[in-house]
């Protein structure tokens, strides 16, 4: 299920299947979703996990978890996958996998940086 906000939505794709979709609005972009996945990284860092401990975390739940169960089980799909884009187990621009931003509105507005109101 896609979830549109009021600027468009943001979907993520792993082994050429859509694994989640959040809403792009005013509170929540791209980058929004990206500063997220980097606290997570930073926490469980903090905490004491090593990087491929927490790739291999997220690698298990992008399989087991069903992330069609509702917009913040969506989010979290989206925020899972940037993590992977950061560790660079998936490409951001890859053929079958990664995010795929897809706007609401033709040209009206850069889905990266839409301003906080």
């Amino acid at each position: 299920m896609i979830h549109e906000g009021h600027y468009g939505s943001v979907s993520g794709f792993y082994k050429g299947k859509l694994i989640c979709s959040a809403l792009i609005d005013r509170k929540r972009n791209l980058n929004s979703y990206k500063r997220l996945a980097d606290v997570v990284i930073r926490q469980g860092l903090d905490a004491g996990w090593k990087i491929p401990a927490i790739t291999k975390l997220y690698l298990d739940s992008l399989a087991t978890v069903d992330f069609d169960q509702g917009k913040a089980t969506s989010q979290y799909g989206v925020i899972l996958i940037c993590i992977l884009i950061k560790f660079r187990v998936i490409d951001e621009f890859g053929d079958d996998e990664g995010l795929f931003v897809q706007p609401k509105y033709k040209n009206k507005f850069d889905f990266h940086t839409i301003n906080n109101h």
